[in-house]
């Protein structure tokens, strides 16, 4: 068996009193090994564990270096859901036992770029679009003939557009789908995480929805990056990462898409935003909707049965606040969006409340839930 060699140091730099744990760890090993460790230093505020990961490619050896911070977001990946296996194996034709592995070296891969808990806590791998309400109406939207116009799909925050590939194997033609996303890293590893590289069509979008004036939202992200905001922190939530020169060919100017979409996905973003930040992020998702009967913004968020600010959601301590809809508030939410966009805007929304998923983040401590948490699925039609 292989050995296991662990040192423990004090790191006063990043955080006073916290001890820090560098362990060196055979790939196959490297689960079990943050699972272990993490439960026996429970008792000590869980430290951040410092991985050196040894990965075989053609039958050569490279060392990378990993950080994770255990104390939240990191869940060990035991299974892949069944329907999100089949794309794997179907789709990216991933033989059945490869397909964990590789799901996982990819993931920390992908938890290195930025934290995200959907990565780490294994949501991703959820494909939560198919589970929408509506997905059976986005596929129907999807797979209509037209001469004139293909129907289209926009992913805002697609991160590794897992959905996408699951809409992908369901039949919509890979050029008609589109995914938007301010770290263009993560759209490049979902090529190597559905390993499409040569077959998807689809087209990317690599910018900050939320950066400027709507009126020049996308000119000021120019800006940022002309003046060097590639070079901040990578850790950063605001970092922006603009295309690689392999994947470039791949990403298309936001302003390109504006009144092209039939549908318009938001899984998990409004949330993070205060009321007026939602008002304003809803006008500027409303600008890639054909501007028709018909078309559809959808998605799910985390919702209040008592609807007003919160605190963050990745940082309680920060002052930043967050709107929590239940539906009357969301419907009246939409309603006033319609009305400030104007010349006879008109929305109907469809929306449903989960108390149980979210639920259980309460009993578990996590101090982000408040008591009436919710998750609100919905979605927002064009009449």
């Amino acid at each position: 068996m292989a050995s296991l060699a662990t040192e423990t140091f004090p790191h006063s730099l990043l955080e006073e009193n916290k001890e820090y744990i560098r362990l060196s760890v055979p790939v196959e090993r490297r689960n079990k090994v943050v699972h272990v460790i993490g439960t026996v230093i429970s008792g000590f505020g869980r430290p951040q564990i410092k991985m050196s990961v040894t990965t075989a490619k053609s039958h050569q050896h490279a060392e990378e270096s990993y950080s994770f911070d255990t104390s939240k977001w990191w869940y060990e990946l035991e299974e892949i859901p069944k329907p999100t296996r089949e794309v794997f194996e179907n789709y990216s034709n991933i033989a059945a036992e490869k397909v964990l592995p590789h799901v996982e070296e990819l993931r920390i891969r992908a938890f290195k770029v930025f934290p995200y808990p959907c990565i780490g806590e294994n949501r991703f791998l959820n494909l939560t679009l198919s589970r929408h309400f509506l997905y059976p109406k986005v596929l129907s939207i999807l797979r209509q003939n037209s001469l004139q116009h293909a129907p289209k799909l926009l992913d805002v925050g697609c991160c590794l557009a897992q959905d996408l590939r699951k809409i992908v194997y369901d039949g919509v033609p890979s050029e008609n789908v589109y995914g938007l996303d301010r770290d263009s890293r993560f759209i490049e590893l979902s090529f190597d995480l559905f390993l499409d590289k040569e077959s998807l069509r689809s087209r990317f979008v690599a910018a900050d929805l939320m950066a400027g004036s709507t009126e020049n939202a996308d000119d000021d992200r120019k800006d940022e990056t002309q003046n060097g905001a590639n070079e901040q922190d990578t850790r950063n939530p605001s970092y922006y990462a603009a295309p690689s020169g392999t994947f470039s060919s791949r990403f298309v100017p936001m302003e390109s898409l504006y009144g092209q979409m039939s549908v318009v996905v938001v899984n998990s973003f409004f949330h993070l935003y205060n009321y007026d930040e939602q008002k304003e992020l809803a006008k500027r998702v409303v600008r890639f909707l054909r501007p028709q009967s018909g078309s559809l913004i959808l998605g799910r968020q985390v919702g209040s049965s008592q609807p007003g600010h919160f605190d963050s959601i990745s940082d309680k301590n920060s002052g930043a606040k967050r709107y929590a809809h239940n539906i009357k508030s969301l419907r009246d939410f939409w309603n006033e969006v319609a009305d400030e966009i104007g010349g006879g805007c008109k929305f109907r929304l469809e929306a449903t409340m989960d108390f149980e998923e979210l639920g259980r983040n309460l009993s578990q401590g996590q101090s982000w839930a408040e008591p009436n948490i919710a998750r609100l699925l919905f979605g927002v039609w064009w009449e």
